[in-house]
C-alpha cells in the first residue's frame, strides 16, 4: 500500500459559507460595500479554486505517488491584491 498526502492551498469556490476571505470580499462588493481587510493586507496566500483542487485529487488518485504533494502553483497573492481584483 502507498499513500499520498495532498497539501491544499487556500481553497475557495461555490458553496462557501462566508468564512473565507474570497467569499467575504465578494459579498461586500456585491452589496455595494468596500472590501474590509484585516491588518495591512500584505499577508500572502496561494489560492486554488475548488474545481482545481478536486481535479488535483482525482489526478493523484489515478496515478498514485508516495509522499507529499502541494496542490498549488506556489504563487502568493496578498489580501490587498485580492481585494483589488474583486
Amino acid at each position: 500500500m502507498s499513500a499520498s498526502i495532498l497539501r491544499y492551498a487556500t481553497v475557495y469556490g461555490p458553496g462557501e459559507t462566508g468564512h473565507g476571505v474570497v467569499s467575504k470580499l465578494i459579498q461586500a462588493v456585491l452589496v455595494g460595500q468596500p472590501p474590509v481587510i484585516d491588518g495591512d493586507g500584505l499577508d500572502e496566500h496561494d489560492y486554488i479554486h475548488v474545481a482545481d483542487a478536486a481535479e488535483a485529487t482525482l489526478r493523484r488518485a489515478a496515478a498514485p505517488r508516495r509522499g507529499r504533494v502541494t496542490t498549488s502553483d506556489r504563487v502568493g497573492t496578498t489580501t490587498l491584491d485580492l481585494a483589488r481584483l474583486v
